[in-house]
C-alpha cells in the first residue's frame, strides 16, 4: 500500500524544492556553465534522496520491479563537486572534464542495465553477485572520489582566495562566502556519510528507517543549494589563471624603493581611485609586468597588491576628511577614493586608522573646533 508519511513528506519537500530550481538554474543564460553544473549536483541529490521518498512511502514493497532503478549514481558527486568550484574560480574547463565523470557513466550505466532485467534475475544478482562484491568496491570508490575530489576542490579554492587577493582590491566582495559555504556543506556531508556508512560496517546493521537522519540532512543540503544557488546565479565571480609563481630571472631590485616608485605612480596617475583596478590594469597602465610589481609590493611593502591600494585609498579619505571644508558624507567620499563598498571600506579604514570612518570624523572636527577656541 502506497502512504506519504512524515518521513516520505519531509524528504520531498527538500528534494521538490531542488528539482524545480535546478531546472530553473539550467535554463540560465548568464554564467550558463556553472548553473548548469550546480544544477546537476542538485539533480544528483535529488536522485540520491528519491529511493528513501518512495521506499518510506512503500513503492519497493508495492513495485519490487524498481529495485536497480538508476537513482544513487555516488561517483558523480565528486566530479561534479570539483567541476563547479573550476568553472566558478578558472571561468573555463578542461577539455578533459568529460574523463572526470566516466566512472559515474559506467555506474549508471551498470545499474541501467541490471535494472531492465526480469525481477527474478535482479534478486538472485543481487544475493550472489551484487550485495557481496558490487556494494563493497562501490562503497570504497565512492568514497576514494570523494575525498579526492573535495580535497581538489578545496585546493582550487585556496589558490583562488590568494590570487584574488594578489590581483584585485576587493576580494571580499567576489562573494567567496558561497563558495566557501558550498565547500563547508560538502564537508560536513561526508563526513557524516563517514558517521552513518562506519556505525553499519564496523559496529551493527543500520535499517533503513536508522538512516533517515543522514537523508533529511540532504533534503536540507538540496533546499540550501537551491536557494543560495539561484541567489547567486547571475553573479560571475572574476576568474584567471592563477599560474605558479615565475622564476626570478630578472636582476635584483630594491623592492622598498621600487614600491615606493608604484605607490608614487598610482597616486599621481590616481589609479587606485578605479574600483575595478586589478593588477593586470595597474601593468598596462604602467608599462610593467604583472610579477615585477607583485614581487615589489610584497617584499618592499611586505603587504599585497589589494592591501597595498586599500591603504592609499584610506589615506586618500583621511586627507579629505581633514580638509575642514569637507562635507561630503562618509559614503560618498569612499566611493570618490575607489571603494566600491561601504562594507569594504569600513573595515579597511578600521584596520589601517584603528578606529571607525565616523569617530575619526568627530574626532577630528573636536580637534578642529578646539583649535579654532584657542586661535580666538
Amino acid at each position: 500500500m502506497i502512504r506519504f508519511g512524515w518521513f516520505s513528506m519531509l524528504l520531498l519537500i527538500g528534494a521538490a524544492e531542488g528539482g524545480l530550481v535546478a531546472a530553473l538554474l539550467a535554463s540560465r543564460r548568464r554564467n550558463r556553465t556553472a548553473n548548469a553544473l550546480l544544477a546537476t549536483i542538485i539533480f544528483a541529490y535529488v536522485l540520491h534522496i528519491t529511493p528513501f521518498i518512495i521506499g518510506y512511502a512503500g513503492f519497493y514493497d508495492a513495485y519490487p520491479w524498481l529495485s536497480f532503478a538508476p537513482f544513487s549514481i555516488t561517483l558523480a558527486y565528486g566530479p561534479l563537486i570539483y567541476l563547479y568550484v573550476t568553472r566558478v574560480t578558472l571561468g573555463h574547463l578542461d577539455r578533459r572534464w568529460c574523463l572526470h565523470v566516466l566512472p559515474a557513466a559506467l555506474q549508471f550505466a551498470y545499474l541501467s542495465i541490471v535494472f531492465v532485467q526480469p525481477l527474478p534475475f535482479k534478486n538472485a544478482w543481487d544475493v550472489r553477485i551484487h550485495e557481496p562484491w558490487i556494494v563493497p568496491l562501490e562503497t570504497i570508490a565512492t568514497y576514494l572520489s570523494l575525498f579526492g575530489y573535495t580535497s581538489a576542490a578545496v585546493v582550487r579554492y585556496d589558490r583562488y582566495r590568494r590570487w584574488l587577493r594578489e590581483t584585485t582590491t576587493d576580494p571580499h566582495d567576489a562573494q567567496l562566502g558561497w563558495l566557501r559555504s558550498f565547500l563547508v556543506l560538502f564537508g560536513i556531508t561526508l563526513v557524516l556519510n563517514v558517521g552513518f556508512d562506519g556505525v553499519n560496517y564496523v559496529i551493527h546493521r543500520l535499517s533503513y528507517f536508522a538512516y533517515f537522519p543522514l537523508y533529511l540532512w540532504y533534503a536540507a543540503l538540496v533546499f540550501y543549494l537551491g536557494l543560495e544557488g539561484w541567489k547567486n546565479e547571475s553573479h560571475a565571480m572574476p576568474s584567471g589563471v592563477m599560474q605558479k609563481p615565475e622564476k626570478r630571472s630578472e636582476a635584483p631590485i630594491d623592492a622598498g624603493l621600487e614600491a615606493t616608485w608604484w605607490c608614487a605612480s598610482m597616486q599621481k596617475g590616481g589609479y587606485f581611485r578605479d574600483p575595478d583596478l586589478t593588477l593586470a590594469k595597474l601593468a598596462v597602465a604602467l608599462g610593467a609586468s604583472q610579477a615585477r610589481i607583485t614581487r615589489a609590493v610584497n617584499d618592499g611593502l611586505g603587504q599585497n597588491f589589494s592591501e597595498a591600494v586599500n591603504h592609499l585609498r584610506v589615506r586618500d579619505v583621511v586627507r579629505r576628511l581633514e580638509d575642514p571644508l569637507e562635507q561630503r558624507d562618509l559614503l560618498e567620499l569612499a566611493l570618490a577614493s575607489g571603494f566600491s563598498s561601504k562594507q569594504t571600506f569600513n573595515r579597511c579604514f578600521r584596520r589601517i586608522v584603528g578606529t571607525t570612518p565616523s569617530a575619526y570624523r568627530r574626532s577630528v572636527r573636536r580637534d578642529t573646533t578646539s583649535q579654532v577656541a584657542l586661535d580666538a
